[in-house]
């Protein structure tokens, strides 16, 4: 098995990934939303809700990127372990 060593995470690369990913997450929960009898649901919460949590998404993901970039540099980036 092979090793290999992440030291560095793009960081726009993570924000977007982790900003569709919220995104989703942000649809699923409007579904969720929609089973619950009496909570208010409206078109707008409906539509502005899945957006803001990508925004949510995106920005905790350039943020987690950043961070693990300063700390990978000083302190060495995480090892995985890989069959061929």
């Amino acid at each position: 098995m092979a090793k290999v060593k992440i030291n560095r995470i793009g960081i726009l690369s993570l924000g977007k990934i982790s900003g569709i990913l919220y995104f989703i997450l942000g649809l699923i929960a409007d579904i969720a939303f929609l089973l619950i009898p009496g909570f208010g649901f409206n078109l707008i919460f409906a539509i502005i809700f899945p957006i803001l949590y990508g925004v949510m998404g995106l920005v905790i993901g350039v943020l987690m990127a950043f961070l693990y970039n300063l700390i990978a540099e000083r302190f060495g980036g995480l090892e995985i372990e890989t069959k061929k």
